[in-house]
């Protein structure tokens, strides 16, 4: 009968994490290359000693919470994928050998961070959204609120800024377990002893440690926990058996691809440069050459001023997010409406340029405010005394305002501007069928010279509006 010494030595588990940049798949950095190529050459020492054999190679994609929830899922899969391709390129191991798993957002690795770490603003209001926040919100079967809204809405967005700063790198990023399985004892490696777990090596910004003894089994938990005590964390490698098997981890199978809160769990087989095994109705087959983008937010807008058309003063203006709360747009009106009999002018052409910066979580939605300038000639007459424009009048000031969301890409904004408005006009009367100058006066207002109650046309992009949508 074998002991549980024996049995212990003959069991190795290779971890490690590999990081990604926002929005990228593919292994393309050289760091990343290098940290794989180490881990490779580690799994094959591993292999080819004490003639081991590879019982199962995990690999779990993670992504952040920027952007669409559906996207990070796909990206966190694809990132598994390209990482589970390349190892395989390297090493030479079957199909068999891999299970791969896209996670998506890491919010457990986020709600730790965020524990540990008190210089988050607001931290305990941002845990308690964490812990206490489904990640979708539902209301009559449809979404209109989240976990992610919730923490962007939080404090104007300062806690979600710092934690995208200093806590999201982390979360992008593959997580690869193997364990390799021989029939005799496994030598030391890297200054390791036989008979104690080896401690963890940082290989190019990714992690990496070997563990003695095969995790899940009675001969290594000694303790009970089932943790890797070489670095304190939650050993997540499938037990081996005699054969080989690409098996998850209860946890991984359970939570599956989707977040739990959405109910959606599938799963399928394939080759490793298809994707091994991955899980979730969003599952998508991306390229290795593919590099998506996680933030596809909407950067154009098409706009019309409803006071204005009230008014019987077409206008139209185009507004371009240029960062992630500003935006800058132009505006333009004309109205050349007459009746000659009557002598009755309403004449207005021009326009104007704005630049804004919104306080909200969303594109073009929210609070915000800004700087504006404008131009226009003008001519009303309304049979009597007719004030006509002298060349283009001119002014500019601030405005504040509130664009509120009612459709999936449709949003009301309502807007007032306070500053200045000059130039010179003159003042003519109807006279013998002709038009009699009276005077030529400049004038100097100070005071409200905009208001607006927009029709927004959100363009590209994917959009979700605060009142529900596709999930």
């Amino acid at each position: 009968m074998q002991t549980v010494a024996a049995q212990q030595m003959r069991c190795d588990t290779l971890r490690a994490s590999v990081p990604f940049a926002q929005g990228f798949s593919t292994v393309t950095a050289e760091s990343t290359r290098l940290a794989l190529d180490r881990f490779a050459d580690r799994l094959r020492t591993l292999c080819g000693d004490a003639d081991g054999r590879v019982v199962s190679i995990e690999v779990e994609g993670w992504a952040s919470p920027e952007g669409v929830h559906r996207r990070n899922g796909r990206l966190s899969e694809a990132r598994a994928r390209n990482v589970a391709r390349y190892l395989a390129e390297c090493t030479g191991f079957s199909d068999a050998h891999f299970a791969i798993e896209g996670r998506g957002i890491d919010w457990a690795r986020l709600e730790t961070a965020v524990a540990e770490d008190d210089r988050v603003p607001a931290r305990e209001a941002v845990l308690h959204v964490l812990r206490e926040t489904p990640v979708w919100i539902f209301t009559d079967g449809r979404v209109t609120d989240g976990r992610k809204r919730q923490l962007g809405m939080l404090r104007g967005g300062r806690p979600y800024e710092y934690m995208a700063e200093r806590i999201f790198p982390d979360l992008r990023r593959v997580d690869i377990c193997a364990v390799v399985r021989a029939d005799r004892e496994f030598s030391s490696l890297d200054g390791c002893t036989g008979d104690a777990p080896c401690g963890s090596l940082d290989m190019a910004s990714s992690l990496v440690s070997v563990q003695k003894g095969c995790p899940g089994s009675l001969a290594t938990d000694t303790t009970g926990t089932g943790r890797d005590e070489s670095i304190g964390q939650q050993v997540r490698c499938s037990e081996p058996d005699d054969d080989v098997r690409p098996a998850l981890s209860d946890g991984a199978a359970a939570e599956g691809f989707v977040a739990a809160s959405e109910g959606v769990a599938t799963a399928g087989t394939s080759s490793p440069t298809a994707g091994i095994v991955t899980h979730g109705a969003e599952s998508a087959q991306l390229s290795s050459a593919e590099t998506p983008s996680v933030l596809r937010e909407p950067r154009w807008a098409l706009k019309t001023n409803l006071l204005y058309d009230a008014l019987l003063i077409p206008n139209i203006g185009i507004e371009y997010r240029f960062a992630r709360r500003w935006s800058a747009s132009v505006d333009y009106m004309h109205a050349w409406w007459s009746c000659d009999e009557k002598h009755r002018y309403w004449r207005c052409y021009g326009g104007e340029v704005l630049v804004r910066r919104y306080f909200g979580d969303r594109p073009f939605a929210g609070h915000h405010v800004g700087l504006y300038g404008m131009a226009l000639t003008y001519d009303f007459e309304f049979g009597g005394k007719g004030r006509q424009s002298d060349g283009f009048g001119y002014g500019g000031g601030v405005e504040y305002g509130y664009s509120l969301p009612v459709g999936r890409r449709l949003n009301i904004d309502f807007s007032i501007g306070l500053g200045y408005f000059g130039g010179r006009y003159k003042e003519y009367v109807p006279m013998d069928g002709c038009y009699v100058w009276q005077s030529t006066r400049r004038q100097h207002w100070f005071g409200p010279t905009r208001a607006e109650v927009s029709l927004v046309w959100i363009l590209g992009g994917d959009r979700r509006s605060t009142k529900g949508g596709a999930r």
